[in-house]
């Protein structure tokens, strides 16, 4: 919503096709919220005052490993960047009415009991990454998740992995599209645990086709040998014909269909079949490629 919302505020009627991962999404729907609230509220868009209450609300989020803060909590941060008197002027009101925060509690009353959270969690859980990522380089990366450095608590063992596999994901992202490796490589200690496997096989949807190497392909391509249960298998199998049509993505149907290929029959039809049976009418990824074959003429389909 929020996606769809900044895309026509901002006169852009669909997503570019070339290098629009999540990154600039993210980013581009607080810079069209600000630009929003900015002309409602009567200040230059010039000051970020959204990023810069956005980015205050995230250190504090970090702060206190949660991802809600109570109203008044919020409300003071935010005040901070912009005080107001009044709910018509205030900048923490217009976040919640632009849908960049989320309010939940006693509806109207804004008690005590009311808390306030980045507006989508996979919004809030890629900004609290960020931030975590902020000052570190690709030599240094590598030693903040060993023992003692500052992103250790991340993946201590299995339980606190799961427990932060939103941010984790988030960070399967942003790792290969600002330092150039994937996730699993850098916390090596842990390169086959299932939950990287999976963050970094699930994050090539939302990366730019650039972050997408021929490392990339090894990760992803070591992931074939690792036996699955058939919902890892399908999640596997979306991630991937996820980016199947996109050109320029070392990713893509030309690749897949590669590594199918070169599979014996028998081995690749006890993978396929229960993806595909499972996978049909459900909807998703495979349901729509399936159905716009269908559809396609395909004598009007570009061969690339």
């Amino acid at each position: 919503k929020l996606v769809c919302e900044s895309l026509r505020d901002s006169g852009v009627t669909k997503l570019p096709e070339k290098e629009y991962g999540i990154s600039k999404v993210i980013h581009d729907v607080l810079s069209a919220k600000n630009k929003k609230i900015a002309k409602m509220l009567d200040y230059n868009p010039n000051e970020l005052l959204v990023q810069k209450a956005v980015d205050a609300l995230v250190a504090a989020l970090i702060q206190k490993q949660s991802m809600w803060l109570a109203w008044n909590e919020a409300k003071n941060i935010v005040d901070q960047i912009r005080p107001s008197m009044n709910r018509s002027t205030s900048l923490f009101e217009e976040l919640i009415a632009e849908g960049v925060l989320f309010e939940e509690g006693t509806s109207g009353s804004h008690t005590n009991e009311s808390q306030i959270r980045i507006g989508f969690e996979r919004f809030s859980e890629y900004l609290i990454a960020e931030k975590y990522l902020e000052g570190l380089n690709a030599n240094t990366i590598s030693n903040a998740f060993e023992n003692n450095g500052k992103l250790n608590f991340l993946v201590i063992n299995q339980s606190t992995m799961n427990s932060y596999k939103g941010i984790l994901e988030a960070m399967a992202i942003q790792i290969p599209e600002t330092f150039g490796i994937e996730l699993n490589q850098v916390i090596q200690q842990h390169s086959t645990n299932p939950v990287l496997y999976r963050a970094v096989t699930e994050s090539i949807i939302w990366r730019t086709n650039s972050s997408i190497t021929d490392n990339t392909k090894r990760v992803i391509r070591a992931y074939f040998s690792t036996p699955l249960d058939i919902e890892e298998a399908m999640n596997r199998n979306d991630a991937l014909l996820s980016v199947s049509t996109r050109v320029g993505n070392l990713l893509n149907i030309k690749w897949t269909h590669n590594i199918y290929v070169s599979t014996p029959m028998p081995e690749r039809d006890s993978i396929l079949q229960p993806i595909w049976h499972s996978s049909f009418g459900k909807l998703g990824v495979f349901d729509r490629l399936l159905r716009w074959a269908l559809k396609a003429d395909i004598k009007n389909i570009n061969a690339k």
